[in-house]
């Protein structure tokens, strides 16, 4: 019977994905074509129908029970509170790219780095590998099993905290617990090795 009400009680996010694939999409059609009339918010509304209905085939049909439930156990408000960190870096580190070229030396020391994330779902890593990607300066190379290859502009960058906090924020997002500090394990610069942080 507990375990019933708790059930009950638990909070059903199985909409939560298409309803934030609608507010993205939507967003996206506004920002793009700057038209807010009734006949350019019918083709928005229409080519939305359209992208979710033909994504569910290939998104939803097709998830594995573990991926449902860790879509299932995403934190709303830690969602949002993701995207809006990830943002932040993102335009901070398109600001530190912008200074660095424009640097008469231009100070690059290209890296490749793996290390091993503490992260309990393949869901959980693929969302860290697609946001140290969308970062300016760092790009997952390679995700197989736990352990990340990253290419960093430098290996500073590619090192530095920002992985470690985006790690600590996603188990945040999926309820994980609180991961270990990341230990780089070999940093390669295109003049050799570089040692790595720890």
């Amino acid at each position: 019977m507990a375990a019933d009400n708790a059930r009950r009680r638990r909070p059903d996010h199985r909409l939560l994905l298409p309803a934030l694939q609608v507010v993205g999409l939507a967003s996206l059609w506004l920002v793009f074509s700057g038209k807010f009339d009734l006949l350019h918010a019918g083709f928005g509304a229409f080519s939305i129908a359209v992208i979710l209905w033909r994504t569910n085939r290939f998104v939803v049909s097709k998830r594995r029970p573990e991926e449902s439930a860790a879509l299932a156990g995403i934190r709303p408000l830690k969602f949002l509170a993701y995207v809006g960190w990830l943002v932040k870096e993102i335009v901070v580190a398109n600001i530190d790219i912008a200074k660095i070229v424009l640097k008469r030396d231009m100070p690059i020391d290209p890296a490749l780095v793996r290390f091993d994330s503490t992260l309990g779902t393949d869901l959980a890593r693929v969302v860290l590998g697609n946001s140290i990607t969308l970062t300016p300066g760092t790009l997952t190379v390679e995700i197989e099993e736990n352990r990340f290859l990253v290419h960093g502009i430098s290996a500073d960058g590619a090192t530095g905290p920002v992985i470690d906090e985006m790690q600590r924020k996603i188990a945040e997002l999926f309820g994980d617990p609180v991961p270990a500090k990341i230990v780089y394990h070999t940093a390669h610069s295109i003049g050799g090795v570089v040692e790595p942080r720890r």
